[in-house]
């Protein structure tokens, strides 16, 4: 990224401190050192000397969901040899930034291109089962041209075959290359080995065990509930029992005071007490692990 031929790292974020109150994300890069150490993160500058932003497609509103949580991909999408980034954000989308400089001087374009499919509409909206994207670029489908891969919030893996030429692309829609497994309808684990792929997923493609086929790592993100620490397993197995019971009891209470309950009234104040000490008594029980793993598909 920075053309001194050592590895960097490149990041989008959820917002930028800078730019907080604007809802705008920056890109950064994570220069390498020679002794294999980093940099601390800057701002990836466009052409004309500002951070790299993406416009918005609905303009300044700084709630417009284009803006914020990136991640850019470096590939060389137009094959004149340099990296150009290509970047995902919150609401699905895909922006290119061209590389109008170098290899060795990269320079991106300020004002870039948001990514349409052969419909003519941006590619990847409007999509259910795309969001937060994060592309992955490669020639999935070894025909000489590049196809653009995602994770989403949504979980799973899509892909949207570039059916134009490495020169010209052209995407046609998003298709599911791994699906999300259905959700374990309970909360409580007793060992990582029982929990499933789950939301927010973000990809990568590589040869893993080298038989010349794609594989996929696929990352994460998931919270999972488990027995607390000194807690026999008989009382952990009976606090599980009341939890599911009384939840069900608690949210059929939720829906039946409706979408807009008079917050003053006693049913509500009922229920919402009812809610906080079923809340008390899971901190009692369980450890709450937030995390994330990364997942294996060998390809075939």
């Amino acid at each position: 990224m920075t053309g001194d031929g050592i590895n960097d790292i490149i990041s989008g974020c959820y917002v930028a401190d800078e730019e907080r109150e604007k809802g705008i994300a920056y890109q950064h890069v994570i220069a390498g050192k020679a002794d294999g150490s980093f940099e601390k993160a800057t701002p990836i500058k466009a052409a004309d000397g500002k951070p790299l932003i993406l416009p918005g497609i609905n303009g300044d509103d700084r709630y417009d969901r284009s803006r914020i949580c990136t991640h850019p991909f470096a590939c060389d999408w137009d094959g004149d040899g340099d990296l150009d980034l290509l970047v995902g954000n919150f609401q699905g989308t895909f922006y290119l930034a061209e590389n109008i400089g170098s290899a060795t001087s990269p320079s991106w374009k300020s004002q870039g291109e948001w990514i349409k499919g052969g419909d003519g509409k941006l590619l990847g909206r409007g999509q259910k089962k795309i969001s937060k994207s994060a592309p992955f670029v490669i020639d999935w489908d070894g025909d000489g041209d590049l196809d653009i891969l995602t994770g989403s919030g949504g979980g799973g893996a899509q892909w949207a075959e570039n059916s134009g030429t490495r020169k010209q692309p052209s995407f046609n829609s998003f298709q599911q290359l791994i699906e999300k497994p259905k959700p374990v309808r309970r909360r409580f684990f007793e060992s990582e080995e029982e929990i499933l792929p789950s939301n927010r997923t973000h990809l990568w493609v590589a040869d893993i065990n080298g038989d010349g086929v794609h594989d996929l790592l696929l990352g994460d993100s998931v919270s999972y509930w488990r027995k607390k620490e000194g807690l026999s397993k008989e009382k952990f197995n009976q606090f599980i029992t009341y939890w599911n019971a009384e939840h069900a009891e608690i949210t059929k209470a939720w829906r039946e005071l409706g979408p807009k309950p008079d917050k003053k009234s006693e049913n509500y104040n009922q229920v919402s007490e009812r809610s906080n000490k079923l809340h008390r008594k899971n901190m009692e029980h369980v450890t709450i692990e937030s995390t994330g793993f990364v997942w294996l598909y060998l390809g075939q």
